[in-house]
């Protein structure tokens, strides 16, 4: 489900860029709900998903720690906007491919269920 939510993401990223919708209308508005939607579906799997794969004694720190990643990507993640200055496609290319590997990482990833 952690890589269906990614792939679903990567989509509604690649139309927001290719796509010019423009603000206050309703497809704007449709898309909005929709990356929020996401958001909040991925995030609470992410923690779920956290403290299942990882160990026991060192599942407190591992947690923190990606915890620590997500706040630091939320500070910078703004910055990405400053890369439509250099070139629009990169404000694509930069999401794109954290969420490929966002993709990749998951597949690689050991399997928690039914695993004593």
């Amino acid at each position: 489900s952690l890589m269906i939510v990614s792939l679903v993401t990567a989509i509604v990223v690649l139309v927001d860029g290719v796509v010019k919708i423009e603000p206050g209308t309703t497809g704007h508005l449709l898309l909005g709900v929709v990356s929020d939607s996401i958001s909040d579906t991925m995030i609470p799997l992410l923690y779920i998903y956290t403290a299942e794969v990882l160990p026991t004694h060192f599942r407190a720190r591992g947690i923190g720690l990606c915890t620590m990643a997500s706040a630091a990507t939320s500070v910078f993640s703004p910055f990405i906007l400053l890369l439509d200055n250099v070139n629009s496609i990169l404000i694509l290319i930069v999401p794109i491919a954290l969420l490929t590997v966002t993709v990749i990482l998951a597949n690689y990833t050991p399997e928690t269920l039914d695993v004593q």
